[in-house]
């Protein structure tokens, strides 16, 4: 027998002890009930009649198992009291969702910086934008459009443009768009004429010849018919894409590189600048190169006699951008927006 099993019987002995009363206790209980006053309430006294035989333990015993099955009785509801929580089964609750945002990287604190912009919208994924003396156009690469819009207010006019279209540049008197292929819009109407070109990406004129830049290189088209030349660009890196032309000098974007090069149309030679990440866009405002950078979220004035910048924030993916005679319009192909900066 444990020390426990011992202690809780010797408590439950006393117990009974104190349950059953003697004979000579049950007596003078029975006396004092018969000397109280019936004429006024009764209280009704129920005890444990004296047990004649209590040497053989009968009542005692049930009195201690009834004792001991009320003491257990106590214990239990203690212990369950003390660990019911420690048992409780842990529920697995669903993680909170953390919506995804694209985090910019951190201005150059080096370059000065300026405050944004009005935007409107534009169709899906928009990519390059030119202006044509009155109105911007916007290339759409999922939607395979090109977009008139009004710079005042914003209000637009769709037309279909060649597969997967990305640069468009205007000659004076039609819209060029480089998608599959490279095409000549009639702005009024937008009719169209295709002509084939492989990999086509940025498109400039010169105010003779459209260039286009290719897997290649450069090549300079002649607007009425679609005849060309084709020119080894240099090294502008694997992803070639945007072209402008300043008067006098061809510029071509090198993704891969993180520069603008100023090159020579006739001998090839060239010059690059630092430009910020992943430089997409650019075209000329008759001083400067404005170059739209995608990944920071700005676009880069640069002074093309020695490469020094400014960059000022655009929305979110720039991508295209150009110059309506006194601001300069990006295009932010992440948001569906384009940019108005007012140049300093």
């Amino acid at each position: 027998m444990t020390r426990f099993t011992a202690r809780v019987e010797r408590d439950l002995r006393q117990i009974a002890d104190r349950a059953t009363p003697s004979s000579t206790a049950w007596e003078a209980i029975q006396q004092r009930i018969a000397e109280q006053d019936t004429s006024e309430s009764t209280t009704e006294v129920i005890m444990l009649a004296p047990n004649e035989n209590h040497s053989n333990g009968r009542t005692r015993t049930w009195l201690m198992v009834a004792a001991a099955i009320a003491v257990l009785a106590l214990i239990g509801g203690l212990i369950f009291a003390t660990t019911g929580e420690d048992d409780q089964v842990p529920v697995d609750e669903p993680e909170p969702t953390v919506p995804e945002v694209e985090i910019e990287p951190e201005a150059d604190p080096s370059v000065p910086q300026v405050e944004a912009a009005p935007t409107f919208p534009t169709g899906v994924s928009p990519d390059r934008i030119v202006f044509d003396g009155t109105s911007l156009w916007v290339t759409n690469l999922t939607d395979n459009t090109v977009s008139k819009i009004n710079p005042d207010d914003g209000t637009r006019i769709d037309y279909d443009a060649p597969e997967r279209p990305q640069d468009v540049a205007f000659d004076g008197t039609s819209i060029w768009i480089a998608g599959l292929s490279v095409s000549k819009m009639n702005p009024d109407d937008g009719t169209r004429i295709d002509y084939e070109a492989v990999g086509p990406y940025g498109l400039a004129f010169d105010g003779t010849s459209i260039w286009f830049t290719t897997d290649d290189g450069v090549s300079k088209m002649n607007p009425d018919d679609g005849t060309r030349v084709d020119y080894e660009a240099g090294d502008s890196g694997d992803l070639q894409s945007d072209v402008v032309f300043d008067g006098t000098s061809i510029w071509v974007i090198n993704a891969e590189d993180d520069t603008v090069s100023k090159f020579n149309p006739d001998d090839g030679t060239r010059v690059d600048y630092p430009t910020g990440n992943q430089p997409y866009g650019l075209t000329f405002d008759g001083t400067s190169i404005w170059v739209t950078n995608r990944v920071g979220g700005t676009v880069s004035q640069i002074n093309p006699d020695d490469g020094t910048r400014v960059d000022y924030p655009t929305g979110v993916g720039p991508r295209g951008v150009a110059f309506d005679g006194t601001n300069i319009w990006v295009v932010n192909g992440i948001d569906d927006t384009i940019s108005k900066i007012i140049p300093e």
